[in-house]
């Protein structure tokens, strides 16, 4: 089974057949975007413009523009182009509190520091406890020192930033308002966090018959949450082939007892749904034939909070199937 772990979840979940979600403070793909407001409501988008091995190119990155960031593999460390044409190291995330790097970020600004861990930032796109504050010094007489501080968060990366303004007298801060990364949508629907187990690899159809799949939910916020079911089905697992076609669906020819249900799942505790599903095309009665299938698990309840003017969310995560055989000599 693969994990699909610590997931904030706002509607259906795709996984990649590689995904991994990461534990770094610098995941971030061509494909991902981030937007950001400030204080004084000014938005702004950040995506990947170009890339180069491992640097990439951001339209705008600590609110400078076309920066280059270099990142190690894991993305523990991260490296700073900078005007002058050098390239400097950023940030080490595994380094103590106190640790200073020498880094020209806008030829005012020549020293980076970890000030500090486990600050909690609350964003609109969540709420961030496992973070990593820098904070940046040089000469504030320089008119455009542009930044004062940042702060990364591990799996998402850069949640919010500081530049001084009005002559460098006060401090302006932009903050993460939504992002897509690694297909994953944030913010967080209502503090709730999912994560799901699929099959892992290449399944074999002459070797097994069914697979299992299972969905999680954990209650990050502080308060119980309610899910409402029309029924005694609390989940379904459904199999697509690669046109998109359903060939068989976990709670076909099942029966369930027609009567609303509420499952509560107190702050802090998590629930898991799930099961095993068949490799068999219920329209045919025979098994799966070799090739690329979508397995997905939803959950059949919903949770909307009281008062909401929004609809209900349904949780969903969906990953690939693969189905060969082994062949026999």
């Amino acid at each position: 089974m693969k994990g699909f772990t610590k997931v904030l979840a706002s509607g259906v979940i795709v996984l990649a057949s590689s995904a991994t979600f990461a534990n770094d403070f610098f995941n971030f793909s061509e494909s991902d975007s981030k937007t950001f407001s400030s204080e004084n409501g000014v938005e702004s988008t950040v995506q990947v413009i170009d890339t180069s091995g491992n640097w990439k190119k951001f339209n705008q990155y600590l609110g400078k523009e076309n920066q280059w960031i270099w990142s190690t593999s894991n993305s523990q460390v991260l490296g700073w182009y900078s005007e002058n044409g050098d390239r400097q190291v950023l940030v080490n995330f595994e380094d103590t509190i106190g640790t200073t790097y020498n880094v020209d970020i806008d030829n005012c600004i020549n020293q980076a520091t970890i000030a500090s861990k486990g600050q909690t930032v609350v964003t609109l796109a969540g709420t961030f406890s496992d973070t990593v504050e820098l904070t940046f010094s040089g000469d504030r007489s320089c008119a455009a020192a542009g930044i004062s501080s940042a702060i990364f968060a591990r799996g998402i990366g850069l949640v919010s930033y500081s530049r001084p303004i009005y002559g460098n007298i006060a401090f302006e801060t932009t903050r993460l308002t939504s992002a897509i990364i690694d297909d994953v949508e944030y913010p967080i629907f209502n503090g709730i966090e999912v994560s799901a187990k699929f099959p892992a690899g290449r399944v074999l159809n002459n070797h097994i018959d069914k697979v299992s799949a299972y969905l999680t939910i954990e209650n990050k916020s502080d308060s119980a949450q309610a899910f409402t079911f029309n029924s005694s089905k609390l989940f379904d697992i459904v199999i697509f082939d690669s046109n998109g076609v359903e060939v068989n669906r976990w709670s076909a020819n099942k029966r369930f007892l027609m009567a609303l249900q509420n499952v509560e799942i107190a702050a802090g505790e998590s629930r898991t749904f799930g099961g095993d599903i068949s490799l068999v095309n219920i329209n045919t009665g025979r098994s799966l034939d070799v090739g690329s299938y979508t397995i997905r698990i939803e959950l059949a309840g919903t949770n909307k909070p009281e008062a909401s003017a929004f609809d209900s969310v349904p949780f969903a995560v969906e990953s690939p199937l693969y189905i060969d055989q082994r062949v026999s000599l």
